[in-house]
């Protein structure tokens, strides 16, 4: 839940420190910026927790299919034929039971992951607002290069900018969930089951370390502690 709107950061565990600075014409938007700054936090928090769900989610899913065509006497690799293909009873190896339940919480899963990242999209909304607060500020002050610290050392426009660069990772990475929950029920291959897997669970569009310096320097900067 979004609580830079109704909340302190001071709810969220964060202590936002204000720069001696900063003008009074700007204390809106430097609170603007700093519970933006602690609810991208917690965001990111929820969205790994939802992920970390998500993959033992999945291994239960691989592990239903195998074990609907477990035989006692035969080794993992011998489940599926030449070409990857799950043997035998293709019905109970490809829909066995449970797994409808699987894919539920996987879909509750993704829901989740689209909550959150409405949270991220309307934090970008709020700070492209203290972008141009702080424009319309700085031409009032005869400043054209718009390059004055709202805070520390960032004008406005990077604040914008840095939370437009996390939440285009985040809604790109939520395109590859969606076809992750769609297609895996239907998967009867042991090297896409696993792909799907390692896909989920190393996120290829939120990339590590450039999230976490973004939002370190987005927390930096606001004195968010």
């Amino acid at each position: 839940m979004d609580t830079s709107s109704t909340s302190h950061v001071k709810e969220l565990n964060f202590s936002p420190v204000k720069s001696p600075a900063v003008h009074d014409k700007n204390s809106a938007s430097v609170q603007i910026a700093s519970d933006s700054a602690a609810s991208w936090h917690n965001n990111m928090q929820n969205w790994t927790a939802a992920n970390n769900d998500g993959c033992i989610i999945i291994k239960n899913i691989i592990n239903l299919k195998l074990e609907a065509n477990f035989q006692s006497d035969e080794a993992e690799d011998d489940l599926f034929d030449d070409d990857g293909r799950v043997v035998g009873d293709a019905a109970a190896a490809m829909f066995p039971e449970g797994l409808v339940k699987q894919c539920k919480q996987l879909d509750d899963i993704i829901q989740t992951m689209e909550n959150i990242l409405q949270l991220m999209k309307d934090l970008t909304v709020k700070l492209s607002s203290v972008s141009d607060a702080h424009t319309v500020q700085e031409k009032s002050n005869n400043n054209r290069n718009n390059n004055n610290p709202l805070m520390l050392t960032w004008p406005g426009h990077i604040f914008h900018e840095t939370s437009s660069k996390l939440e285009e990772m985040y809604s790109k990475e939520l395109e590859v969930k969606h076809v992750i929950a769609q297609s895996i029920a239907h998967c009867s291959q042991k090297h896409m089951l696993m792909f799907y897997l390692t896909a989920w669970r190393h996120q290829p569009y939120v990339r590590e370390p450039t999230s976490k310096i973004l939002l370190q320097a987005l927390l930096q900067e606001t004195g968010v502690n």
